[in-house]
């Protein structure tokens, strides 16, 4: 079994490991030269991005999570932004991406970072808000690509 230290570095390199991926998707757009498909990805990363950030500052502000006895799961509304637009992005890896981020929480759990109910309520509340949109992306990157938006 891999140590701590060695679980804690693994952990570690997650998020970054799938904003590396994300850029790359995101750049092939760009060569591509598909700027519709560019500022729909580009929205929809910077409203998640903003959503994840935002319940950070509001549970900070007026300590939601806590009044409950739990913690907001940053890491856990990264790594969901970040699997989400992965898997919108490929479609045929969403197994993948979901398995990749139940791993991580997994090992958030084991690693004592979160408690499950911490993971569990920060995904609920990004899925809230990030749910509608994902169903807009989704069927907006499958209108024609002459068709504004």
């Amino acid at each position: 079994m891999l140590d701590y230290e060695t679980l804690d570095i693994i952990a570690d390199t997650y998020i970054p490991a799938l904003a590396i991926l994300s850029i790359v998707y995101l750049s092939r757009s760009i060569v591509s030269r598909n700027w519709a498909y560019v500022g729909l990805q580009m929205l929809f990363l910077v409203y998640a991005f903003t959503l994840a950030y935002g319940l950070m500052f509001i549970d900070n502000r007026f300590a939601l999570w806590p009044t409950f006895g739990l913690d907001y799961s940053t890491h856990t509304a990264v790594a969901m932004v970040l699997v989400v637009f992965l898997g919108l992005r490929i479609k045929s890896a969403w197994a993948f991406c979901l398995g990749s981020l139940v791993g991580y929480a997994l090992l958030m759990l084991y690693q004592d970072y979160h408690s499950i109910s911490d993971i569990i309520t920060t995904a609920l509340a990004l899925c809230i808000f990030l749910l509608p949109v994902m169903f807009l992306f989704v069927s907006k990157s499958r209108e024609p690509a002459n068709k504004t938006m």
